[in-house]
């Protein structure tokens, strides 16, 4: 993953990106099947299935839990760096 990110972003933004998905990826695993059997009971409606709605419970929670520590990271380092850069 690192070397993905180091293609299309700094060292040290990647870096950054890549440990903080492995920091937070095994928190989202175990948040989403703690609670994807109540997301997953407002799926199975659309899905009319009892699986269906379990699996998409826990990718969508994975998903966000992934995503949303990931970019404010990312969003956090990049306001330092405008701070860093502006009072040099």
């Amino acid at each position: 993953m690192f070397r993905r990110l180091q293609a299309h972003h700094p060292r040290r933004e990647a870096r950054i990106a890549a440990t903080a998905f492995g920091v937070f990826a095994p928190v989202a695993l175990g948040v989403a099947f703690a609670v994807s059997p109540i997301f997953g009971v407002y799926s199975e409606v659309l899905f009319r299935s009892a699986f269906a709605g379990a699996l998409v419970g826990i990718v969508v929670i994975m998903a966000i839990l992934s995503f949303v520590p990931i970019m404010f990271l990312l969003w956090m380092m990049r306001r330092e760096e405008e701070v860093r850069v502006r009072f040099r």
